[in-house]
């Protein structure tokens, strides 16, 4: 009871859902029988604090869309809706705008939270159950060919975590699944795309060469003992068992690196805090994010928003580790005309002139990322990676 949120990187960002679960809690060494605990998990769907609200909303307020009183024909794309704090932030200071509600996650659109929202602002707000980095053929589909502002807030949620089903926490027990754009049939009045990709963390872990997820583990966990995991989950294999829950394969993973916490290391967003690191962190946020091409679907986003974004429209991006980060920053220094090439491709004659004029098509708002007050770190401990 009273869980306290997984040590994954960006378990615990955008709130918790409400009601209770009973969930299992695997134990037990590699290839042995698990035991498994019931345990039941009290989540209050109200302590849900959106992360850097003021700073977001600030940037919304600051741009040139707030410059007319009227604000009726203001619309923005929340591209990761989530419990719906920071759309519903927006709805507040924009008393007539309109908001498409984007999550990759229909479920998101069940929660208590979520629903008040959408059901207080029926003609404000249109849920879409979709990729962010469809938000081109979604807008084109909702006859919507420019916007004033986009917002993303990068990584997963709590709610991900607590639920086993998703695979994605190494604390609860659950099958090895890990895609998050998963539908529910029973949701009704919000706009579906299909799903689109159909490798799970499973297919991965039993059907992958070592080679190949050696690189998925260096490459998007940086994990330094990529090579050792990757042999110890093929010598698994081989002894004829199929790696099919998180706790299978955190054992396996336990068995290189040992099921000691670490602290983070110097340089780390979480040198100085009271935080241990779970050896399994890296390796399962890789596998996160190859089965959902996380990194794609930023870059996706990223440049259709150059496009879709009306003459002085804002985009606000939230990221919580180095490599999102890393491919916002490039973006958006690329935009701005700070740098010449991106994704190691130079701007193309066919992408036209920028509608603002000058060297770039954006300009950058801050001079470097935002990150949380000292008060809202107090308040929040969630927002201490976070970056704007």
């Amino acid at each position: 009871k009273g869980w306290r949120g997984s040590r994954s990187n960006g378990a615990a960002r955008r709130g918790y859902s409400g009601g209770s679960k009973k969930v299992s809690k695997g134990g037990g060494s590699v290839g042995e029988g698990k035991k498994i605990e019931e345990v039941e998990v009290e989540v209050d769907s109200q302590t849900h604090i959106p992360v850097l609200l003021d700073e977001v909303i600030n940037s919304f307020k600051s741009a040139r869309i707030n410059r007319k009183k009227d604000s009726s024909d203001l619309v923005f794309v929340d591209c990761t809706f989530g419990r719906g704090g920071h759309s519903q932030a927006l709805l507040n200071t924009f008393p007539n705008c309109k908001i498409v509600a984007i999550d990759v996650d229909s479920n998101a659109f069940t929660q208590p939270r979520s629903q008040q929202i959408i059901k207080e602002n029926p003609a404000r707000i249109i849920p879409v159950h979709g990729w962010y980095g469809d938000i081109h053929k979604i807008l084109h589909r909702l006859e919507i060919p420019k916007v004033n502002g986009i917002l993303l807030d990068l990584g997963i949620s709590s709610p991900h975590v607590q639920n086993p089903e998703y695979g994605l926490s190494f604390r609860l027990n659950g099958p090895l699944n890990m895609k998050l754009g998963q539908i529910n049939p029973n949701l009704d009045g919000v706009l579906h795309r299909k799903a689109k990709f159909a490798t799970t963390a499973d297919i991965i872990v039993n059907e992958y060469g070592q080679d190949k997820i050696e690189e998925i583990l260096f490459k998007l966990g940086q994990e330094k003992k990529a090579k050792k995991i990757a042999a110890a989950i093929i010598r698994e294999r081989m002894t004829g068992l199929r790696i099919k829950t998180t706790q299978h394969l955190v054992d396996v993973i336990y068995s290189v690196t040992g099921s000691g916490f670490k602290k983070p290391g110097k340089g780390s967003a979480h040198q100085g805090l009271n935080l241990n690191i779970d050896p399994a962190t890296k390796t399962f946020q890789a596998l996160r994010m190859y089965v959902n091409r996380e990194i794609q679907q930023i870059r996706l986003v990223l440049a259709q928003s150059e496009q879709l974004l009306k003459v002085g429209g804002r985009l606000s991006v939230i990221s919580f580790h180095s490599l999102e980060d890393r491919e916002v920053k490039n973006f958006m220094w690329y935009c701005s005309g700070k740098r010449k090439e991106y994704f190691g491709g130079a701007r193309s004659e066919d992408e036209g002139e920028s509608e603002s004029g000058g060297e770039g098509s954006m300009e950058l708002v801050t001079r470097n990322a935002l990150s949380a007050s000292k008060k809202e770190l107090e308040e929040n401990v969630r927002s201490r990676s976070a970056k704007l």
